[in-house]
């Protein structure tokens, strides 16, 4: 007999169960070994971690980055390619999104990551929701990112404009016009 349960320590997850063996006794047993970092025993994504330990900049953020990964954003038009110019989104992501913290990480399969973070920006409530796929090498090749609710995605895209406008092609800002 088992029955699925969520543990959660200090913003990490790890989905596990309790399981009940022949004598009647329980233990927990994980549901996916561990592949990433830890954090008190919790698997925990290398981008997590970063994030979570301050304000990253680009150099720290592109050590993390396959050279081929693809970024898929509410805030552009169209998905973006290229280590570097990922690097310094991200980077820029995380002085530019306000106060929050993850609260749910899990393991989809051995390369597939959802996060899930909650905070504010500018006093406003904000929430991401993200899948992150590694190669082989535990680098990122893709990530994919939802923000809501819409009003807080505006004022984030606001300032990321601001903030990149002269890093990133026009176009990728905004549908052409006809």
């Amino acid at each position: 007999m088992s029955r699925p349960i969520h543990s959660e320590r200090h913003g990490c997850s790890e989905r596990a169960q309790v399981v009940q063996n022949e004598n009647s006794e329980l233990k927990v047993a994980t549901a996916h070994p561990p592949l990433k970092c830890r954090y008190r025993g919790i698997t925990m994504h290398p981008l997590r971690k970063l994030r979570e330990s301050g304000n990253p900049t680009a150099a720290q953020v592109g050590e993390l980055l396959a050279e081929n990964i693809v970024f898929k954003s509410p805030i552009l038009v169209r998905p973006i390619t290229g280590r570097e110019v990922i690097a310094a989104i991200f980077a820029q992501s995380s002085a530019t999104r306000g106060s929050g913290t993850y609260t749910a990480e899990f393991k989809l399969d051995e390369r597939t990551t959802f996060l899930r973070w909650m905070g504010t920006m500018d006093g406003h409530k904000f929430e991401s929701l993200e899948v992150i796929v590694d190669n082989e090498q535990g680098l990122i090749v893709e990530r994919t990112i939802a923000l809501r609710p819409y009003p807080a995605l505006k004022l984030f895209r606001d300032a990321m404009y601001a903030s990149l406008k002269d890093m990133l092609p026009h176009d990728v800002w905004d549908y052409p016009t006809p």
